[in-house]
């Protein structure tokens, strides 16, 4: 589904994707993006996920989006640190975002974000078709799973 980078140590994140591409940047916490200078060509789609403890300076951010290239940032404010001390109160709570959610790209999103599930109901009902929008919501669940293993190798 994702080309999927992680960014371990603080520095500048360059990054060009083909036509048609997609990609994920997972910012670890505590890290520092000094510059960002994005290159996306027609239809490619980058997520960066960084968090509230991750920091992006005010630097310029030079991108370059071609027609229907997309770039989305979300600044989370779900931690690692929430998730562990969660775990000492209870380990049976989940860490959930619930408020909002309305396609499996946004599932994806949040889970890959440190969220251990994501609210759906009213993303299900308002959708065109609930049936299918429930099975775009569980197989990003699973494209999370997978990709989650792949970084946490």
């Amino acid at each position: 589904m994702n080309d999927i980078l992680v960014l371990k140590e603080n520095g500048s994140l360059v990054k060009e994707l083909q036509a048609n591409e997609q990609a994920i940047i997972y910012q670890s916490l505590d890290t520092t993006i000094d510059n960002i200078d994005l290159n996306l060509k027609e239809n490619a789609s980058l997520v960066l996920l960084t968090f509230n403890n991750g920091t992006i300076k005010d630097v310029n951010l030079k991108s370059t989006l071609a027609r229907g290239a997309s770039l989305t940032i979300y600044n989370m404010i779900i931690s690692k640190s929430d998730v562990s001390l969660k775990e000492e109160i209870d380990p049976n709570i989940l860490v959930e975002q619930a408020a909002g959610i309305t396609n499996g790209k946004q599932v994806y999103d949040f889970i890959m974000a440190g969220s251990e599930a994501a609210g759906a109901a009213s993303g299900i009902m308002n959708a065109a078709d609930p049936i299918a929008m429930i099975d775009e919501m569980i197989g990003a669940v699973r494209q999370a799973a997978d990709d989650l293993a792949k970084i946490n190798k």
